[in-house]
C-alpha cells in the first residue's frame, strides 16, 4: 500500500489535492494521512490527525509514524497529481527497487544543490528510508529537509530519479503561510544545511 503524506495549513486547497489522489492511484491500494490543525472531515481512505502547527517537517514526521503503507509519498495542499501518476511510481518502484523516485514537477523547476538533483515530492519504500537513516530530518523545520533527503540518498549511492510518466502540478507561490514559514525557519535551516553539505562544493539556492 501507498501512504500519501499530506500535511495541510490551507483548508481552502486541501480538498482539491485530496481529490486528485484516487485517480492517481488507480487500482493500487492507498491511504491518505492528513496532518492539520483543522477538521477532521469524514473522507474515504483517510487518517486525519489534528495537531497544532509546529512546522511542516514536524507534521510530516508525525504522518510517517502514523502511516501503514510500505511506500511513502509526500505531497502538499498546493499540489495535485495527474491521473495514474501514483500507479506509475508504484510499478516503477517494483521494477527498479531501492531508489528515491519523484513525479515530474509541472511547471518545471531546476532543483539541485552542489550539482546534485533533489526531489521535493519523494516516493520511496520504507526499506530505503531505513537505509538513509529516516525520512525528512527533524533537525530542519522547513524547506531544506527536502534537498537534505536527496543528498543523503546520493551519498549512500541510492538513485534519485524523476519518472516522466508521473506528473505533479505545483505552483511555487508565496502566500502568507509560506512567507511566515520562511521567515520563521529559513535562516536557521539554511545554516544547518550548509554546515552539513558545504563540503560538496559552492552553495547556491536554485
Amino acid at each position: 500500500m501507498i501512504s500519501v503524506l499530506l500535511p495541510s495549513v490551507r483548508p481552502g486547497l486541501l480538498r482539491r489535492a485530496y481529490d486528485s489522489i484516487a485517480p492517481a492511484a488507480g487500482q493500487v491500494a492507498f491511504e491518505v494521512v492528513i496532518v492539520a490543525d483543522f477538521g477532521p472531515e469524514d473522507w474515504p481512505q483517510t487518517k486525519w490527525i489534528i495537531r497544532e502547527r509546529r512546522g511542516p517537517i514536524d507534521a510530516i514526521s508525525f504522518a510517517v509514524r502514523e502511516a501503514a503503507g510500505d511506500f511513502l509519498f509526500l505531497m502538499n495542499d498546493e499540489s495535485t497529481l495527474a491521473d495514474g501518476s501514483l500507479a506509475s511510481l508504484y510499478y516503477a518502484a517494483l521494477a527498479n527497487p531501492g531508489r528515491v523516485q519523484s513525479p515530474r514537477w509541472v511547471p518545471d523547476y531546476a532543483l539541485a544543490y552542489y550539482g546534485q538533483s533533489f526531489v521535493p515530492f519523494p516516493f520511496v519504500h520504507r526499506d530505503v528510508v531505513k537505509q538513509l537513516g529516516g525520512f525528512l530530518d527533524p533537525a530542519y523545520r522547513g524547506f531544506y529537509a527536502d534537498p537534505d533527503f536527496s543528498l543523503r540518498a546520493h551519498a549512500k549511492g541510492v538513485p534519485v530519479d524523476v519518472l516522466p510518466s508521473a506528473v505533479i502540478h505545483h505552483i511555487n507561490g508565496h502566500d502568507d503561510v509560506k512567507a511566515h514559514n520562511w521567515a520563521a525557519y529559513f535562516d536557521n535551516d539554511r545554516a544547518t544545511f550548509r554546515t552539513r553539505w558545504d563540503h560538496l562544493g559552492d552553495f547556491c539556492d536554485p
